[in-house]
């Protein structure tokens, strides 16, 4: 009886209490074959900057700013589409969703880059965008 009740109090419980819905940004895998494929613009560049600041953290007694919305970047190698010294690409930080975030990259961080173009005709980047540190870019770069 007393196991029967409280059971019943338990199912009440979770019956009333208010939900939330719970989503997750989620990104299918590609290769570097077919990220290159994809892109319209690939290279190595710097980031300089971005109009969008995400936010800041210390690693290592170093402040690391994140960054989105229209990040500058000087170019260091150029593989595909980009053409001049420095790069303007839109990185669509999704405020407000799940895959908020993802896209924000960190200032003066080497990156390689996998960029493809709004109907405006700017570059872009997004949460699912292939582009990554230069540091994790070996397999792309062997590519």
């Amino acid at each position: 009886m007393k196991l029967t009740l409280i059971s019943a109090v338990v199912i009440l419980i979770a019956l009333l209490s208010p939900t939330r819905s719970v989503t997750a940004c989620s990104c299918a895998q590609v290769t570097p074959c077919e990220a290159f494929g994809s892109a319209s613009a690939v290279f190595i560049g710097r980031m300089l900057g971005g109009t969008e600041k995400y936010r800041e953290y210390t690693d290592k007694g170093i402040t690391v700013s994140l960054e989105a919305g229209k990040v500058r970047f000087e170019i260091e190698e150029s593989f595909k589409g980009v053409t001049g010294a420095v790069a303007t690409v839109f990185a669509n930080n999704m405020t407000g969703t799940s895959c908020e975030g993802m896209a924000a990259l960190a200032r003066g961080g080497h990156y390689l880059v996998y960029a493809g173009v709004l109907q405006s005709g700017e570059l872009s980047i997004g949460p699912c965008s292939p582009t990554k540190p230069i540091d994790e870019a070996k397999a792309d770069l062997e590519f």
